[in-house]
């Protein structure tokens, strides 16, 4: 096998890799990430139907200008689901958005202004142009049907609907893979004991790859998805307050020197347990709940207290939710965060990267990894554990 077949079969490896990453952070932390598949034509030609893209997590993307597409739920969009379309117009109400291929704004249908705390991605562009992967949604068509049918027939052989539906998804693919990589391990020591010793001698051998460098790789990008998945639920949430002469029936216009109540609920979309600190950003503003934890799939309902200044006019008042995957006690997240959150998140991500190379590095030692080369029939299903 030439070096370019070689190199050829690594980067597609990378890509199977990103898209697996991509479908199964959508269920572990609730957000995409890693890369964003479209399934509709609103963007062609600049995104068509199954191409991939880079979403950059709206809290790292910085402030939304005209002409960024962008990821954004909003309820009077599609119904809540993710939707991508491109910022035409920012006004002081939110952001107008559109579809390249749709003839109106989403607006013009009767959608409010897509607003800052609902825009959860940027999507990465280089000179003014969307960065595109062609093809990546039919990797994830053929992926989800694999993964379906993989859970449905465990399902049926043991009784159980553990694995079903999305929940179980990280399951059965964490599942397949300690049955895939066991199965390699034992054929390939068969393999070895008879005899099968042949060797690359070149200096530098593309067959050869580093079990530190590989699992070093694999942590990286499971840092890189627990860092995502902290960021990007979190951010900034702004309240408009009107202070008039006169009470309205509505938590937006109240009396001037009174106060109002407005619901404010956090949900966890992900699978893993997190710890969520909420802060006031401004004056007149209290939070019922600063700290608190959520399971998987939990929800907690707060109120928020609002203060209406004594001169009457437009006000604005903001709260930032801090959001922690709780893999260390809340005690211990809670002091990180009074240092500084990046020291929290790092924290974390630090636990994540230890724990994943420690698992790494036992599972597959700390030799090398070595590829075939010859064209011969291998002593195992990807030759991943013939060892130099």
């Amino acid at each position: 096998m030439g070096v370019v077949n070689r190199i050829a079969n690594w980067l597609l490896l990378v890509l199977l890799v990103l898209v697996a990453v991509a479908l199964v952070s959508t269920v572990v932390i609730g957000q995409p990430a890693v890369l964003g598949v479209i399934e509709s034509g609103s963007m062609e030609p600049t995104l068509s139907t199954g191409d991939g893209y880079v979403p950059i997590p709206a809290v790292l993307a910085g402030d939304v200008e005209t002409g960024d597409v962008v990821t954004f739920e909003s309820s009077g969009i599609e119904g809540g689901q993710p939707t991508t379309h491109r910022v035409v117009e920012v006004t002081e109400s939110g952001y107008i958005t559109k579809g390249d291929a749709n003839p109106v704004t989403d607006q013009d249908t009767g959608a409010p202004p897509v607003a800052a705390e609902e825009i959860t991605a940027v999507a990465l562009a280089v000179n003014g142009d969307v960065v595109r992967i062609p093809g990546v949604g039919v990797v994830v068509g053929l992926l989800r049907g694999g993964i379906s049918w993989l859970q449905e027939t465990l399902a049926s052989l043991f009784g159980t609907d553990l694995f079903g539906g999305e929940r179980g998804l990280a399951l059965t693919l964490f599942g397949a893979g300690i049955a895939l990589l066991g199965t390699e391990f034992i054929v390939e020591r068969r393999g070895r004991s008879r005899g099968d010793r042949s060797r690359s001698r070149s200096r530098f051998d593309w067959n050869r790859i580093d079990n530190k460098l590989l699992v070093g790789g694999l942590v990286v990008l499971l840092m890189l998805v627990a860092t995502v998945g902290m960021l990007v639920p979190a951010g900034s949430t702004t309240f408009e307050l009107i202070s008039a002469e006169s009470d309205a029936e509505t938590p937006r216009v109240t009396q001037v020197g009174g106060t109002t109540e407005r619901p404010f609920v956090v949900e966890n979309g992900g699978l893993l347990p997190v710890r969520v600190i909420v802060e006031s950003e401004s004056n007149g503003l209290t939070v019922e709940d600063e700290r608190f934890s959520l399971s998987r799939g939990g929800v907690h309902e707060q109120t928020i207290t609002t203060s209406a200044p004594q001169q009457t006019g437009l006000y604005r008042r903001s709260i930032t939710e801090y959001r922690y995957f709780q893999l260390l006690p809340p005690a211990v997240i809670d002091s990180l965060h009074e240092v500084h959150p990046a020291a929290a998140l790092l924290a974390i991500d630090l636990l994540v990267g230890v724990v994943a190379g420690s698992v790494g590095l036992l599972a597959v030692g700390t030799g090398r990894l070595r590829t075939r080369s010859r064209s011969r029939p291998r002593s195992g299903l990807t030759g991943l554990f013939d060892r130099r």
